[in-house]
């Protein structure tokens, strides 16, 4: 569940890094001609991405989790 969302955010932080070469070709966009290279390009900027949004959740896990004191304790 967590990778999914992962995903998820990281295809809304790098969407033409997540989107197949061809969709963005069919709609209109200038995009690279398929090879080893971009295809290892394109592996790097999802694994970048992904470990960004990983940071995100891990960032939101620890703001709402329960790490912080609760006030009324003190």
């Amino acid at each position: 569940m967590q990778n999914d969302l992962a995903q998820t955010i990281a295809g809304i932080i790098d969407p033409p890094a997540w989107t197949d070469r061809a969709e963005l070709r069919a709609a209109g966009r200038y995009v690279l001609p398929e090879s080893e290279r971009t295809r290892k390009m394109d592996e790097q900027r999802r694994a970048t991405s992904l470990k960004r949004a990983k940071a995100i959740l891990a960032a939101i896990a620890a703001h709402i989790g329960g790490d912080r004191e609760d006030p009324r304790d003190a």
